[in-house]
């Protein structure tokens, strides 16, 4: 290939990827149009608002508009286009995130316009930070290499350490933004040195690349001499992915963070950040272990060939058939380029047999297999111990915003449950795998509802007397029972009661366990559940039992805007808590990527 060509190859993925990440391609024309809007027209303090919503809007609507494209692709088990010569990668699972991501932030900032807590002065730089923020959550959503898994997380993470200490004036502002930035430059040291060893032991930083490594090791004296490597440099990745999870022993930032920087940062950091750091535990999950270690036979390679050209694929890097093999490319190694992109298909006849010289290990002893085991043993792990720390540890809180703090760490042991049975039952039962991403990619889309509706409580209570403790929001249902009755809604479904939203993304993820046989933790989740009852309902019970403060009695009632929005949340989690199952189809849509 002449340096022209590759030129022209390069010019046409290009021009593709940036068809398909049109919606991140808007979010950063916003952000030029922020900056600018505060050189050329400084005195209209609200136009920043304006510009973000409009720009997340119009994002979010690109975004929907993609998901009929893949109507259009072949009827391949598994369906996903690379952008950007293979570091990122477009499937239904990326755009189902994307999709949670901008829908979240057009709220966000209607939300912020509300509270109105960035001082208008700053406001345009507050919008851009958090912008550049939703940016890199994309990134990571869609990273398909661990150049681009680093590069996302830095790139999700940085504005978010400005944005925990965004109000200078308070002293607990500064010293969580401090302690943020701390610990996620320690944590991304060691994800960092995680990554080198696990391309030294796999020879590839791209993911799918790396799964077909895994898989074809097949001498168990070979993967023994490099499997303390592998595990330490798992481990350490994971450790990156803990941090942004707040998944226990990672979560000391939480607290500290949370109950020093505003409500609504909070409400940012408890939600779609935290969504993020679960899509990329997926993503390296599934590219370390989507490949067949036993790499069925192919169906008809006619069929390959066309899938390939409604790709758009340059016909050099379009994989090939060798021996009813998948290859990625004529030079299938190409000592792992992210343009070396593996294509699995579905086996075709489940009991084909395969020769002993072709498999030297068995299905159950096979190194892939055994990192299966590893990885969904740590997450269980990390989901038991989460879970369990985050309901103890809030049960004796009195500031409400340090209370949630430890709910998210609580929160963040439930998400992984699911994903902890997928990885599981990943090489064994696909399908099942997949509908445990499923009820996690559903449990994501209702947590960012009842996690911003808390915060939402917390900053509108701060903003009516200048108070964030639990025992000062005594007797509120006598200033404004509908606001009591909404945010009761809302701890209910943090709980997971029925009818609500909260106990349909609980079943979903407790079902998962079920099928992935992890028992003992179904029943660590069954018994946290019952723990979590108290403290939540500690809340409603101060609102509408205990006698009003002062503070609360001389208060007028809650403004409108505030009540509606808590209402409409509130209404959202009735509504999902009955009619779950357009959500959690769409949720199985997006998981039949992996």
């Amino acid at each position: 290939m002449n340096l022209l060509h590759w030129i022209g190859q390069l010019e046409g993925d290009a021009y593709r990827s940036l068809r398909l990440f049109a919606p991140e391609g808007l979010v950063c024309a916003t952000m030029l149009l922020l900056l600018l809007s505060r050189m050329l027209l400084p005195s209209r303090r609200r136009l920043p608002y304006w510009l973000a919503f409009v720009g997340v809007f119009a994002a979010l609507a690109a975004a929907v508009m993609q998901w009929p494209f893949f109507a259009l692709l072949p009827q391949l088990p598994h369906t996903a286009v690379g952008g950007f010569t293979g570091l990122l990668r477009f499937d239904t699972l990326g755009l189902f995130f994307r999709i949670l991501f901008f829908g979240f932030s057009a709220v966000f900032i209607l939300f912020l316009g509300m509270t109105r807590l960035p001082p208008d002065e700053d406001v345009g730089e507050f919008l851009v930070l958090y912008l550049a923020s939703i940016l890199g959550l994309c990134v990571m959503a869609s990273a398909d290499h661990l150049l681009m898994v680093l590069l996302g997380m830095e790139m999700a993470g940085v504005p978010s350490y400005i944005l925990a200490g965004f109000i200078k004036s308070r002293r607990a502002s500064g010293e969580a933004a401090v302690k943020f930035a701390l610990f996620g430059a320690a944590s991304a040291g060691v994800m960092l040195y995680g990554m080198t060893l696990l391309a030294g032991s796999l020879g590839s930083l791209h993911l799918p690349t790396m799964g077909m490594r895994l898989a074809a090791w097949t001498d168990p004296s070979a993967f023994a001499a490099r499997a303390p490597v592998l595990v330490l440099g798992l481990l350490m990745l994971l450790v990156g992915l803990a941090f942004k999870l707040s998944a226990v022993p990672f979560h000391f930032w939480v607290p500290d963070v949370f109950e020093g920087s505003a409500a609504e940062v909070g409400a940012y950091l408890s939600t779609v950040s935290k969504a993020g750091a679960l899509i990329l535990l997926i993503r390296v999950a599934s590219g370390l272990l989507g490949a067949d270690a036993t790499i069925p036979r192919l169906p008809d390679p006619a069929q390959f060939a066309a899938a390939a050209s409604r790709f758009d694929m340059p016909a050099d890097s379009r994989p090939v058939i060798r021996e009813g093999v998948i290859q990625a490319g004529a030079a299938a190694d190409r000592n792992g380029d992210p343009n070396v992109r593996p294509v699995a298909f579905a086996r075709q006849d489940s009991t084909a047999e395969h020769s002993t010289a072709e498999h030297s290990t068995s299905e159950l002893g096979s190194p892939a297999q055994l990192v299966s085991r590893f990885l969904a043993a740590v997450i269980a792990v990390l989901a038991a111990v989460s879970c369990t720390f985050g309901n103890l540890a809030a049960y004796g809180q009195r500031n409400f915003k340090r209370l949630l703090a430890y709910s998210t760490i609580a929160h963040a042991g439930y998400m992984l449950m699911p994903v902890a049975a997928a990885v599981a039952m990943w090489r064994t039962q696909p399908e099942l795998a997949r509908w445990a991403l499923a009820a996690s990619a559903l449990y994501v889309a209702i947590y960012l509802i009842m996690n911003l509706g808390a915060f939402a409580t917390t900053a509108f209570l701060r903003d009516a007397f200048q108070s964030e403790t639990i025992d000062d929001f005594a007797g509120w249902i006598r200033v404004s029972p509908s606001l009591t009755v909404a945010v009761a809604v809302i701890m209910f479904s943090l709980i997971g009661l029925p009818p609500l939203a909260g106990f349909v993304a609980k079943f979903a993820a407790f079902a998962s366990l079920t099928y992935s046989g992890l028992w003992a933790l179904l029943v660590i989740g069954a018994v946290n559940t019952a723990i979590s009852l108290f403290y939540y309902l500690r809340v409603v019970k101060v609102m509408v039992l205990d006698a009003p403060s002062e503070a609360v009695a001389a208060m007028p009632p809650m403004g409108k805007g505030a009540v509606t929005f808590l209402a409409v949340l509130a209404a959202s989690l009735l509504v999902l808590g009955v009619l779950w199952q357009p959500l959690f189809t769409w949720a199985k849509a997006a998981a039949g990527a992996l």
